[in-house]
């Protein structure tokens, strides 16, 4: 009962905070040192070491890549993973969780279902810009994918392949 009322009151919040999103400019720039934020849900059964490819892509250190687990089991010893879930989002909207303040370059959301958790997550993080899946909602995505996230090999082809388009959004 309480996880369907929060369902409905972060429906709510999120439809109104989708109308208010600006209208993103984007300014070419070669900035480096990105800082990227991946959202992985636990429903896609991905390990740590899958993800390996993102810092060599984007050349950034690998503590500038932080990893936002939804409902994971896992318990994790880097300070640059952490674990958020139902328990983190308040009725009202708020997000306990450090990696929501900051400000990203990319965020990369490797989730495949329509959750409005997940969605609203999505949806509160600052980025420059975004990368998700056509399974999701299309609007929260600057760039979206045809495909299943946990295809690691094809993901990795795919981001090489539009590099040049998410570096000249940044």
């Amino acid at each position: 009962m309480k996880k369907e009322l929060k369902k409905i009151f972060l429906k709510f919040f999120y439809k109104r905070k989708l109308k208010r999103l600006p209208i993103k400019k984007f300014k070419k720039s070669k900035k480096l040192n990105l800082k990227i934020l991946i959202i992985i849900d636990n429903k896609l059964d991905m390990q740590i070491k899958d993800l390996s490819f993102v810092n060599q892509i984007f050349s950034t250190q690998p503590e500038n890549i932080n990893f936002l687990w939804f409902n994971s089991n896992f318990v994790f010893d880097y300070p640059n993973h952490s674990r958020i879930d139902l328990d983190d989002i308040s009725f009202t909207g708020k997000i306990n969780n450090s990696f929501i303040n900051k400000k990203y370059d990319i965020l990369l959301n490797l989730y495949d279902r329509d959750n409005i958790f997940l969605k609203y997550l999505s949806i509160n993080i600052i980025h420059k810009f975004s990368i998700g899946f056509l399974m999701t909602d299309t609007n929260l995505n600057d760039l979206v994918f045809n495909f299943a996230p946990n295809d690691m090999i094809f993901l990795k082809k795919e981001i090489v392949k539009y590099y040049n388009v998410i570096n000249n959004h940044i």
